[in-house]
């Protein structure tokens, strides 16, 4: 298992990018010693703690029922009253796929009025953290990314243990 490979290297935590492997992701967070983070969760209990109207925004339709459900899961336990809206851009990830960076971020931007009325948006793939600069030109500083939530995370959680 990677999991076991990276403990014997002296990494000193797991962070994963894709949530299509929840359950492997729970697993191997139950039989390693060190913070295992899924990809969102990071994310997910900083826009918990920014507001109860959240959206989430997305490039991948398919990816966003389990998104859904991962957060609301989340938040019966630590808001139960939170609200959370989806939208999806999937030209933006044709657009990433077609080696377009700067019309995925573009339309990613364009897309976010739709969200804009939220406490808070989250973008909902790793590779959308790119556009976060277009986006905060839109809705200013009330987005969140996967990245940049699970990098404060890991940093709060590394030192509190040192």
């Amino acid at each position: 298992m990677l999991a076991e490979y990276v403990t014997g290297i002296g990494i000193d935590a797991i962070l994963y990018t894709c949530s299509a492997f929840g359950e492997a992701i729970d697993e191997v967070a139950r039989a390693t010693p060190m913070p295992v983070l899924k990809p969102n969760e990071a994310m997910f209990e900083e826009a918990l703690r920014l507001g109860t109207h959240i959206g989430l925004l997305a490039t991948f339709q398919p990816s966003i029922p389990s998104l859904e459900q991962e957060f609301v899961d989340l938040a019966k336990a630590q808001r139960p009253n939170v609200t959370l809206e989806s939208a999806c851009v999937p030209e933006a990830m044709a657009a990433l796929t077609a080696g377009d960076a700067d019309q995925h971020d573009r339309l990613i931007a364009e897309a976010i009025p739709r969200l804009a009325h939220c406490d808070v948006v989250m973008l909902a793939q790793f590779s959308m953290a790119r556009a976060r600069s277009a986006v905060q030109q839109v809705i200013g500083n009330k987005v969140l990314t996967s990245p940049d939530s699970a990098v404060a995370k890991l940093k709060a959680v590394l030192n509190v243990q040192q």
